[in-house]
């Protein structure tokens, strides 16, 4: 299977209970089916390295790693695609299915074992090559691709407002300090007029 399996996909008309009428919305009396033009939009909404050939030329001439092992063929094979890191990890690759990122790569490192190492890519699991994926095969890995976006996101969520947390309770730390220091210097003003009415 590969991107272009996707594209331009036609729906004989014969399939349809009119014939030749190949609308939209099949009409009620039939089904509530949406039939759609193509099947390419879905593609459009997940990246385009859950294919081979992109993950491939994803492999720039930055990929710093010659070897056999750490070949860009054996990378993308392995599920991988390039992706260089903020902090100037420019061996660091992703996962476009279980989202997992791999760097600081070794001359005899195996991409294949490395990645199985991490559990639960349904990718390496499924142990094919994309051309011999089955449209449930490529749903179960849309299907971990949108579970590992979820769980990324509420990963970056709870550790936002964990931050976000943290920086509102020193927030507070100070504020009472500060009005403690205040209400201090307040009370002790108080207290030396009152002597002084005293007086």
């Amino acid at each position: 299977m590969t991107a272009s399996n996707f594209r331009n996909v036609n729906i004989p008309a014969r399939d349809f209970p009119e014939g030749g009428d190949v609308p939209i919305t099949v009409r009620s009396g039939h089904s509530a089916f949406t039939a759609p033009r193509s099947v390419s939009p879905l593609l459009e909404l997940y990246h385009p390295f859950l294919f081979y050939e992109y993950r491939l030329q994803s492999f720039t001439s930055r990929w710093p790693h010659r070897t056999c092992n750490l070949s860009p063929e054996k990378m993308a094979k392995a599920g991988f695609f390039y992706n260089p890191g903020k902090d100037n990890d420019l061996d660091n690759v992703t996962c476009p299915f279980c989202l997992k990122e791999l760097t600081a790569w070794e001359a005899n490192d195996d991409p294949l074992i490395e990645h199985s190492k991490r559990k639960g890519c349904y990718f390496i699991s499924l142990g094919k090559c994309e051309r011999d994926f089955t449209v449930g095969d490529f749903i179960l890995l849309l299907a971990q691709r949108q579970a590992s976006l979820m769980e990324k996101a509420y990963i970056n969520f709870t550790e936002s407002m964990e931050m976000s947390s943290e920086r509102a309770s020193e927030y507070m730390r100070k504020q009472s300090n500060t009005f403690n220091k205040t209400d201090r210097g307040k009370n002790t003003a108080t207290k030396q007029r009152k002597r002084i009415q005293r007086k």
